[in-house]
């Protein structure tokens, strides 16, 4: 597999506003190295003005050390990161290969607020986000108004409590993307930080008030199959049965018996179930069905099905597929359609914070080049810092906040004012 191994910066200044943003990658093995390198990568000017830093990081990284670096740097007040699964990327390639990997995305936007919290998780998923969320805003300096833009970071695992503390404090209009936090093996390694703060099991959120436009775009690489059917027993995140039988046995019937080992023994299915998930759909724009995925992770010898995230009785669930090249293809689908989702989509892209599937990221594994060629073809080349994640949240045309899992989220900052 071809990475690269070299720090890049990228930076991108409105023409309409004083908004300016960069990208800056280290491969350096040290932490505060790694650190240290983006920060002189993307220059005095724009560190010293910068009003959100988001840092994007592999597990080789200790996040104590960085917010250590963070602070001494004097960005404490306005930094949010969390941990990749494997490698990073951005406009200038992809980065880690499952050893080291640090990035920043920066921006300056003097006009703007920005405002950062976090708060452990716990026993009320709800409550944290909640507290955090009020916590951003009341360091953005605007507790009282609406955000354009929500950005998450969690551990993974109760996303859906977290977007309902969300929707409690600022309501169900306003975007929330981001991505949970990724390890190398889903062996817990992962962290966020907020500020000087660090988490294992953490929500961290920043309230965006750009002086810029912002565009987004969600969806998956997958196409729904013929097989379909009604959940009419679920726990959580567990799928009991399907049309009244054991969920997993209707999910390996669907899939032609790939699953029938797991059937009788149990066990995890996380890199056999990649390519044929399952789905429901949340909107038809334009006659075009648009589902969010979640990801079959185990099959318990009971015949119930565990997923990556929640699903309700009586959700109408399909199969869906795809190939290694479509993941490949749909990252470019997903960031032109985040571009031509503003007011004028002609209007420059100055930056954008790109979140992929680690699961999508696993099964494409030497292609991952290839990603970055498509985004960048979507974007011209314009600067954009991407996380593998270990579930994704983003918000649909017509519908609320949701999480889903091997799904692409793209958030793009505009220069509205071009025409």
């Amino acid at each position: 597999m071809s990475f690269s191994s070299a720090s890049v910066k990228k930076i991108s200044i409105s023409t309409a506003s004083d908004f300016r943003c960069g990208t800056a990658t280290s491969v350096a093995t040290d932490t505060t190295e790694a650190v240290h390198d983006c920060l002189d990568i993307l220059g005095s000017e724009l560190v010293e003005s910068a009003t959100w830093v988001l840092a994007f990081y592999t597990e080789a990284h200790n996040p104590d050390c960085i917010a250590e670096s963070v602070k001494l740097a004097g960005l404490e007040s306005c930094f949010q990161g969390s941990s990749s699964c494997r490698s990073i990327m951005n406009e200038e390639g992809v980065w880690g290969n499952n050893s080291p990997a640090f990035g920043l995305f920066v921006i300056s936007d003097p006009e703007g607020a920005y405002g950062v919290g976090g708060a452990e998780i716990g026993d009320s998923p709800r409550k944290a986000a909640a507290a955090a969320l009020e916590q951003a805003l009341e360091n953005s300096g605007r507790p009282d108004e609406t955000p354009s833009l929500v950005w998450i970071s969690s551990a993974p695992g109760m996303e859906e409590g977290l977007l309902k503390g969300i929707a409690e404090v600022v309501g169900t209009r306003v975007p929330v993307a981001g991505g949970s936090s990724a390890d190398n093996n889903i062996a817990g390694q992962w962290s966020q930080i907020a500020g000087h703060n660090t988490y294992e099991d953490g929500v961290v959120v920043t309230v965006l008030f750009p002086t810029v436009e912002t565009s987004l775009a969600f969806h998956s690489g997958y196409d729904p199959t013929a097989h379909n059917g009604t959940v009419t027993e679920a726990e959580g995140r567990k799928i009991i049965s399907i049309d009244g039988k054991p969920a997993s046995e209707v999910y390996n019937q669907w899939s032609g018996g790939r699953f029938s080992k797991w059937v009788a023994e149990g066990g995890n299915i996380l890199a056999e179930s990649a390519l044929a998930p399952l789905g429901y759909k949340v909107d038809d724009i334009g006659g075009v069905d648009h589902f969010t995925l979640t990801h079959p992770a185990n099959m318990d010898t009971d015949g119930s099905l565990r997923m990556f995230a929640e699903i309700a009785t009586g959700t109408k669930l399909v199969m869906m597929e795809s190939e290694r090249e479509q993941l490949v293809d749909r990252a470019e689908h997903v960031a032109a359609s985040a571009r031509q989702a503003c007011l004028n989509p002609n209007s420059p892209v100055l930056g954008g914070v790109v979140v992929y599937c680690a699961g999508c990221m696993l099964t494409v594994d030497e292609m991952l080049p290839q990603v970055v060629q498509k985004i960048n073809h979507a974007l011209d080349g314009d600067p954009f810092l991407g996380t593998f994640t270990f579930g994704e949240q983003g918000c649909h045309l017509a519908q609320e906040n949701a999480h889903g899992n091997l799904m692409i989220s793209v958030v793009l900052f505009r220069d509205s004012e071009i025409i």
